[in-house]
């Protein structure tokens, strides 16, 4: 992820004939924001199977998994309102 945000910043900042991937195309930050907030979407819902899969039916999953299912809604949310904007 800060390979990502480097190159994403890099790209935007410095060198705006930088050659990068075709899905990693980026015009502006909420290009870059958004690519960010796809990829901590990926990695909290990895954090949340590696919880559920860990599980050992002593610990409440909804806590811990019930928060990660927040924060990926709020991701979402804002990635589509922000796609709607545009």
């Amino acid at each position: 992820m800060a390979n990502l945000m480097g190159q994403g910043l890099y790209k935007l900042f410095v060198d705006p004939e930088l050659e990068l991937p075709a899905w990693l195309h980026m015009r502006d930050l909420d290009d870059l924001k958004r690519h960010l907030n796809t990829s901590i979407i990926a990695v909290l819902s990895v954090l949340s199977m590696r919880e559920a899969q860990a599980w050992d039916d002593q610990r409440n999953l909804l806590h811990p998994c019930g928060a990660i299912a927040i924060m990926i809604a709020a991701l979402t949310f804002y990635l589509v309102a922000r796609k709607r904007q545009d």
